[in-house]
């Protein structure tokens, strides 16, 4: 009676441990696969920025732009986002690479311009 409880323990084990197996590898090949709707070279160039030292730090600043934006408007973002959301995007990756990251003492001083927030007011979901 005690083996047979011990392999259905067993087999919930394992097939817990392949679920969770198969969500990681979901994942890691979502991220992988992962396409920046904004390039580096847009950004580079708004800024005029010529030389590659510093493209590791900008697509950083692009990714948590997108982030911020896809956050910001409650909607994935996609590559067939509106012209003005990528816009939106561009100048929070540029405001960030510029030192505008916000602190506490520079929160209030230092907020996202507000032209991203006039680009971005026709496609924010709200919910009440």
């Amino acid at each position: 009676m005690k083996t047979g409880k011990r392999c259905r323990a067993r087999s919930v084990q394992k097939a817990r441990f392949f679920h969770i197996v198969s969500i990681k590898f979901a994942v890691l090949t979502e991220i992988e696969n992962y396409r920046m709707l904004v390039s580096v070279e847009d950004v580079k160039q708004s800024l005029g920025i010529e030389d590659a030292a510093d493209d590791a730090l900008l697509t950083r600043k692009i990714e948590a732009a997108e982030a911020w934006v896809s956050s910001y408007i409650g909607a994935t973002l996609s590559a067939s986002s509106p012209a003005p959301v990528l816009e939106a995007v561009r100048h929070v990756a540029e405001h960030l690479f510029e030192g505008g990251e916000p602190t506490f003492r520079s929160a209030a001083t230092s907020p996202i311009p507000a032209v991203v927030r006039d680009l971005l007011r026709p496609y924010r979901t709200w919910f009440f």
